[in-house]
């Protein structure tokens, strides 16, 4: 338990480390964030791809392929471990409720520059409240967006196509915990 509550806080810290807007979270309180997986086909995909390349150096069939034949097992175990992946977002996230929210505060900040990055990333963190089932709540949806941002301008042009004038927005909302939603569209790359 006490590993779970310090990993727990160790995310929590990452997580809103140089943000105002601090994360609300979705997870039980002093349990990691782990979302286990229900599919085997990443695991399977990845053990294929890394598998491959040993199969000639410690093959007990002593079989040996050529280069072709392993990169066409590799790229195959690759393709299995992203399907797979998309899969399972559309597993996790089946069943979710697309719904009107008002965003009620946002953020933009840049992102650390890890050595070696040439541009700057920028991201955005919301804070929006919704009703469902009579109950009101108030959440920070997680970004729909795979690809992050490159200016301020950027991110600021994006929330304004997708946030009305007024606030309203649309938040896709797990309705087995609705403190779990995605801004705008559901994830695909879970």
């Amino acid at each position: 338990m006490l590993f779970q509550k310090r990993l727990r806080n160790m995310q929590d810290r990452l997580r809103n480390s140089g943000w105002r807007i601090q994360w609300i979270p979705w997870w039980e309180p002093d349990k990691p964030e782990i979302i286990k997986p229900k599919n085997p086909l990443p695991f399977i995909g990845i053990v294929i791809f890394i598998g491959v390349f040993f199969w000639n150096n410690y093959s007990f069939f002593r079989v040996t392929l050529t280069v072709i034949q392993i990169i066409a097992i590799a790229v195959s175990g690759l393709v299995i471990a992203m399907l797979g992946i998309i899969f399972s977002a559309f597993q996790l996230q089946s069943g979710w409720k697309r719904i009107d929210a008002q965003c009620i505060d946002r953020e933009i900040s840049e992102y650390e520059k890890e050595p070696g990055d040439i541009t700057s990333s920028w991201g955005y963190r919301l804070i929006c409240v919704f009703s469902l089932d009579g109950k009101e709540y108030k959440v920070t949806p997680e970004p729909s967006t795979l690809v992050s941002f490159h200016s301020k301008q950027q991110v600021e042009k994006y929330l304004n196509e997708k946030i009305n004038q007024n606030g309203y927005c649309k938040l896709w909302v797990n309705p087995k915990n609705p403190l779990q939603t995605v801004f705008h569209k559901k994830k695909w790359w879970l």
